[in-house]
C-alpha cells in the first residue's frame, strides 16, 4: 500500500491538468490549420499576433502526425480526468470513475461515429487510443487493491 503522503494533492492534480491542457492547445495552435475553433477563440481574446509569431518560429519544424493530430486528445482527456479526480476526492471510486469517463467516452464515441460516417471527420485508431488509454490507466490506478495514489 502506498503511504498517505504518496497521494497526489488535489492542487497538484489541478496544476498538472492545466499544463496538459495548455500543452495540447499549444500543439494545436502551432501546427494545426488555422480554420479550427481554437483559433477563433484565440482571435477573440486578441492572441492572433502572438500565435502568428509563434507559428512563424516553427515553420521549418515538421513533427510526427501523431504528435499533431492525436496526442492533444490524450493530453486533454488526462487533464479532464485529473481535474475530476481532484474535485471528487471525497467521493467513492465508482463515482470518480463514472464522472471521469465522460470526456474519454465522448471522444471515443465521436471517433466511432466518424468511422461509420455519422460525424464529420476522419476516424483514427490512434485518436481512439489517446482518448481511452488515460481512462484505462485511471481505472487501473483507482482499483489496485485500494492502493490509490492518484
Amino acid at each position: 500500500m502506498y503511504p498517505e503522503n504518496r497521494k497526489m494533492a488535489p492542487r497538484l492534480k489541478q496544476i498538472l491538468s492545466v499544463v496538459l491542457l495548455l500543452t495540447g492547445g499549444l500543439i494545436y495552435l502551432l501546427f494545426r490549420p488555422t480554420t479550427l475553433l481554437l483559433f477563433r477563440v484565440a482571435a477573440w481574446i486578441g492572441l492572433t499576433p502572438v500565435i502568428e509569431g509563434a507559428r512563424e518560429t516553427v515553420t521549418n519544424r515538421h513533427p510526427d502526425e501523431f504528435l499533431i493530430y492525436c496526442l492533444p486528445n490524450g493530453l486533454w482527456a488526462m487533464a479532464y480526468i485529473l481535474v475530476i479526480d481532484s474535485l471528487l476526492q471525497v467521493h467513492s471510486t465508482g463515482t470518480r470513475l463514472l464522472v471521469g469517463a465522460v470526456i474519454p467516452l465522448l471522444g471515443a464515441f465521436s471517433e466511432l461515429l466518424q468511422s461509420i460516417g455519422l460525424l464529420r471527420g476522419t476516424f483514427d485508431w490512434l485518436d481512439l487510443a489517446c482518448y481511452m488509454v488515460p481512462y484505462f490507466l485511471y481505472i487501473w490506478i483507482l482499483t489496485q487493491n485500494k492502493q490509490i495514489w492518484i
